[in-house]
C-alpha cells in the first residue's frame, strides 16, 4: 500500500510541475522592406551568448536573386540586416554565392567560379564578421580543370561541431567511361590552413552519381555518404571515412537489401560524439516507408557499430509494418543520453485547391492548371509518430500523438502550421497550434471550446485575448510515457501568445531546438512582418 502511494505520489508530483507553463519571451516584431520577400533559409548560432543568426534568400523565377544576414540579440530584437554579395564578374569569369557557415566568431561565405578563357574552376572563402562587414579578400580553397562551365564539378563544406576544422569536398567534372572521383581537403578554420588531403577514384561512373552527405569531426576526420544507381538501376549507399592523421580511406557499402534509403534521412553527430546515419526505408513508393534504417559510426575507431534495418509497426496497435508508417514524413531526430536516437515523423497528405483568390500572376511556389485558374497547396497533418531506437539498432518503444491540424497557402514556402519541438534532458517537449476544435462540437455542443473527461470545460476566451489558434503541450518521457495523454488535446498553453503581435503559428520548418528550449518564429500571413521568440523548459 505504501509503494502504491508513493508510485501515486510521484505521479500526482511530476503532473503538477508539468502542468507549470513554460516561460515564453517574444521579441519585437521586424518589418524590413529590403528582405521581406525572401525565404528563411536557416538559422545559426556562434559563440555568442544568446545571439543568432538568419539567413535569407530570395528564390524563385521572377526575383532577382539575394542573400542577407541578420542578427538577433539575446531578447529576440532584431540588430542588424547586412546584404551578401550574390555574384561577382560576368558569366564565364565571375563568381557566385554559394554558402555561408558559422564559426566561433564569424562566418565564412564561399563563392564557386568559373574561367572560361583558363577553364579553371574554382571554389573560394570570404570571411565576414560578426558585425556584418565582409573582407573582400579571396581565399583560394580548390581549383580544377574543368572544359565547359556546364560542368564545373561540385562542392560543399561542413565545418566541425567545435566549429575550429572545415572540409572542403570537391567532386571533379562528370567524364563519359570514367569512374567518379573526389578530392578532399581539411582545413583550420582559424588560420584556414590546410590540414590534409586525399584525392580518390569510387567504385562507380561518374555518371550514375552522386548525391553527397558529409560531416567533419573536431579531430579533421572527414564521413561521408555518397548516393548512386547501381547496375541494378537503384540507389545505392556508401559510406566512406577517412583519417586525417593515417590518411586511411575506407568505403563501407550500407546493403539494405531490396529496400533503399528514403530522401527522408539524417546524417549528424550525437551528443557523445558519434555519427549517426538514419531515416526510412522503402521499395517503390516513397510516400509508403517500409522500415527504418540505422547506422551509427564511433568516432574514435571510425568503426560502423550498428548498421541495422529495424521493423516499426506498433504492435499496440496491431499495425502492419507496410502500412504503419504510410504518408508519414520525417520531422527530425533527436538522441538522448543513453545513445537511444528518437525518430520523429507526422502524417501529412497535401492537395491542390482553387484558389480563392483572384485570379492573377502566381507566387514562385503556386501553381496554375493549363486553363489559367490557380490552385492553393492545402496541407493536412495529423499524428505524429516517435520511434525510439536503441544503441544497437533495436527498436524501444513507439509513441504515437494525436492532433489534426489543416493548412492552405498559396505559396508553399510560406507554410506556417504543423508542430516544433526540442529534447531537453531526455525529455522530447512537442508543441503545435489546435485547429481541431474551432466552430461547434456536435457532442458537447460547446462553441470554439471543448470538454475533458473529468468533465472540466475550456473556452478560446480562456486563452491570451490575441489567440486564435490555442497552442498546446504534450512531453514524452525518456521511457516513452506520453504526459498529458489523460487531457483531449494535451496542456492547454493559455500565455503562451502573450506578447505576439500576429496571429501565432508554428512551423517545423522554421525553428531551432536549444539546450534549455525551443527558438521559435511567429509571422504574419502575408510574411511581411515576423518576430522570434524563446521557450524554456
Amino acid at each position: 500500500m505504501k509503494r502504491y502511494f508513493n508510485l501515486l505520489l510521484v505521479c500526482l508530483l511530476t503532473q503538477a510541475i508539468y502542468s507549470q507553463e513554460p516561460i515564453v519571451k517574444w521579441g519585437e516584431p521586424v518589418d524590413e522592406p529590403a528582405i521581406k520577400a525572401a525565404k528563411i533559409q536557416k538559422i545559426m548560432l556562434t559563440d555568442e551568448p544568446g545571439i543568432f543568426y538568419v539567413h535569407r534568400k530570395t528564390v524563385g523565377f521572377v526575383e532577382v536573386q539575394g542573400n542577407w544576414l541578420e542578427k538577433y540579440d539575446q531578447s529576440n530584437k532584431f540588430v542588424y540586416s547586412k546584404e551578401i554579395p550574390s555574384a561577382e564578374g560576368v558569366w564565364g569569369n565571375g563568381i557566385l554565392f554559394r554558402k555561408i557557415l558559422p564559426l566561433q566568431d564569424r562566418f565564412l561565405l564561399f563563392y564557386s567560379g568559373y574561367n572560361k578563357a583558363t577553364k579553371e574552376s574554382s571554389y573560394i572563402a570570404r570571411v565576414m564578421s560578426s558585425n556584418g562587414d565582409i573582407d573582400k579578400t579571396d581565399i583560394k580553397l580548390e581549383s580544377i580543370t574543368a572544359e565547359k562551365g556546364s560542368n564545373p564539378g561540385l562542392y560543399d563544406v561542413a565545418v566541425s561541431p567545435d566549429k575550429t576544422k572545415l572540409l572542403l569536398l570537391t567532386t571533379f567534372p562528370e567524364a563519359k567511361e570514367q569512374k567518379a572521383k573526389l578530392r578532399l581537403r581539411v582545413f583550420d578554420t582559424q588560420t584556414m590552413k590546410e590540414l590534409g588531403t586525399k584525392e580518390t577514384e569510387l567504385s562507380f561512373d561518374s555518371k550514375k552519381g552522386c548525391e553527397t552527405d558529409m560531416l567533419v569531426d573536431n579531430t579533421g576526420n572527414a564521413y561521408v555518404v555518397e548516393r548512386y544507381v547501381s547496375d541494378k538501376k537503384k540507389f545505392e549507399f556508401n559510406l566512406y571515412t577517412y583519417n586525417l592523421t593515417s590518411g586511411e580511406w575506407k568505403e563501407n557499402p550500407l546493403d539494405m537489401g531490396e529496400k533503399t534509403i528514403s530522401e527522408q534521412r539524417r546524417f549528424m553527430f550525437t551528443p557523445s560524439g558519434d555519427i549517426l546515419f538514419a531515416g526510412f526505408l522503402f521499395t517503390k513508393v516513397e510516400m509508403t516507408p517500409t522500415g527504418l534504417f540505422y547506422v551509427r559510426v564511433n568516432t574514435k575507431t571510425q568503426a560502423i557499430e550498428a548498421n541495422a534495418k529495424p521493423g516499426y509497426g506498433d504492435v499496440a496497435k496491431k499495425e502492419k509494418e507496410d502500412d504503419s508508417f504510410s504518408y508519414y514524413k520525417l520531422r527530425g531526430i533527436e538522441t538522448q543520453a543513453n545513445g537511444n536516437v528518437l525518430i520523429i515523423s507526422e502524417w501529412e497528405d497535401a492537395t491542390n485547391v482553387p484558389s480563392a483568390a483572384p485570379q492573377g500572376p502566381q507566387t514562385p511556389g503556386q501553381m496554375a492548371s493549363h486553363g489559367g485558374m490557380n490552385y492553393d497547396r492545402q496541407f493536412n497533418t495529423t499524428d505524429i509518430k516517435v520511434a525510439c531506437i536503441k544503441p544497437d539498432g533495436t527498436r524501444a518503444w513507439i509513441r504515437t500523438i494525436d492532433k489534426r491540424e489543416k493548412c492552405t497557402t498559396p505559396d508553399n514556402d510560406k507554410r506556417w502550421d504543423s508542430f516544433v519541438y526540442g529534447c531537453v534532458n531526455d525529455r522530447l517537449y512537442i508543441l503545435y497550434n489546435n485547429t481541431q476544435f474551432f466552430g461547434l462540437d456536435l457532442t458537447t455542443g460547446i462553441l470554439n471550446g471543448w470538454k475533458e473527461a473529468d468533465g472540466s470545460v475550456h473556452h478560446l476566451k480562456d486563452f491570451e485575448s490575441k489567440t486564435l489558434v490555442p497552442t498546446f503541450l504534450y512531453v514524452v518521457e525518456p521511457n516513452g510515457d506520453l504526459i498529458f495523454s489523460d487531457k483531449k488535446y494535451g496542456l492547454p498553453l493559455y500565455s503562451f501568445q502573450k506578447g505576439i503581435f500576429f496571429n501565432m503559428n508554428l512551423n517545423t520548418a522554421f525553428y531551432y531546438p536549444l539546450p534549455d528550449g525551443i527558438l521559435m518564429m511567429d509571422v504574419m500571413p502575408d510574411g511581411k512582418k515576423y518576430q522570434f521568440g524563446k521557450i524554456n523548459f
